[in-house]
């Protein structure tokens, strides 16, 4: 079983401390890595600040959310509690320089951010307009998460086109390829998740459940597989899985789970990638969850890495999947952090879940494309 501890405490560097950072770079070379990834961490030597298993990629404000882009040159995420703006709003970092340019100027917050499948636009959901069209108090009674909308916009932030148009919370974009896209709905207490197809930006149902709510969908790249995390009413969360065309839900030993995306796992299986946590007490961390498991078809288990010290929230791995940016939360201190992605663990470590995965009846797509 693969498990390695992180150590994310890091302050800005001075002069000392960049030659420690150096050192311990030059340490990082000679144990391996890619020739592109050891190139990115030199650079960020100078920008970023010291840790001894990862990079401090942020250091003013509150930061999360992040994702790289296709090309793995920059990440996108959300940015607040700074002296210049009082909303949360996107910011992009470059990878090779390490500067970061604001994109969005909203009277709202942010959420959820992501690229496009090309890297040509971003979208997210914002509480901008929400809080315009709609009186606060009306807003505050229609359900448990922020008012927002979903917005596309370019890399600049310049050409911003709305594309939901329905009270309550609408985020948590998943991209289906590069034309559609599912994401979370609620307006009713409850959360579903419906699609939106960019050519006509109509809203279709894809997925409810009368008995609990739909979070955090995660689409593979090669849109043939849907996770997503089922919040039982009764209590307990669940796995839900569309795979091959089939829906069913998998009973998970996980008390919660921040973020979800598909990798590529032992064997070249597609499996997840999970921030979870197993009880109340314990702290985020980064799984593998392989639902499929090819060879003895149980789902399986395994933990990738930990940090005693705080949660790690907002995993995303980048395409060729050489670093993992992610959220290192600890208190009121939330920032971002990158280091390389380990290896998985082969599928001897992988220890099977306890309870089976089930067909489910719900959640239930009906008149709904089909992913």
């Amino acid at each position: 079983m693969v498990r390695s501890r992180l150590s994310l405490v890091g302050q800005s560097l001075d002069l000392a401390q960049k030659s420690a950072l150096a050192l311990a770079l030059v340490t990082l070379a000679a144990c391996g890595g890619s020739s592109s990834t050891k190139k990115n961490l030199e650079a960020a030597s100078m920008q970023a600040a010291r840790t001894t298993a990862g990079l401090r990629l942020t250091s003013i404000g509150t930061n999360r959310k992040a994702h790289f882009s296709p090309d793995g040159k920059n990440v996108i995420y959300l940015s607040g509690n700074r002296d210049g703006h009082k909303y949360v709003q996107v910011y992009e970092l470059s990878l090779e320089t390490f500067h970061e340019k604001r994109i969005t100027y909203h009277d709202g917050d942010c959420h959820d951010v992501d690229y496009s499948p090309t890297g040509s636009h971003l979208i997210y959901a914002s509480t901008t307009d929400e809080l315009k069209e709609r009186p606060r108090l009306l807003n505050e009674q229609v359900g448990k998460l922020p008012p927002t909308e979903i917005y596309l916009t370019d890399r600049t932030g310049a050409q911003i086109q709305r594309l939901t148009h329905e009270a309550g919370y609408q985020s948590e974009a998943a991209w289906v390829g590069p034309n559609q896209f599912l994401f979370v709905s609620e307006n009713d207490g409850r959360t579903k998740i419906n699609r939106l197809m960019l050519a006509d930006a109509k809203v279709h149902p894809w997925a409810e459940d009368a008995s609990a709510s739909l979070r955090i969908p995660a689409v593979d790249e090669s849109a043939t597989r849907v996770a997503w995390v089922i919040q039982k009413k009764t209590g307990g969360i669940a796995l839900g899985l569309k795979l091959a065309g089939k829906i069913k839900s998998l009973e998970i030993p996980f008390n919660d789970i921040q973020s979800l995306q598909w990798i590529i796992g032992p064997g070249k299986r597609p499996v997840l990638l999970m921030s979870a946590k197993k009880s109340a007490s314990d702290r985020l961390s980064a799984w593998m969850l392989d639902p499929e498991n090819a060879g003895n078809k149980t789902p399986c288990a395994a933990p990738l890495f930990a940090e005693a010290g705080g949660d790690l929230k907002d995993l995303s791995v980048s395409k060729n999947q050489d670093r993992v940016v992610m959220t290192f939360e600890n208190g009121a201190s939330s920032q971002l952090f990158m280091r390389e992605f380990p290896a998985l663990p082969e599928a001897a470590s992988c220890v099977p879940l306890a309870s089976p995965e089930t067909a489910s009846p719900a959640p239930v797509t009906a008149g709904a494309p089909q992913t």
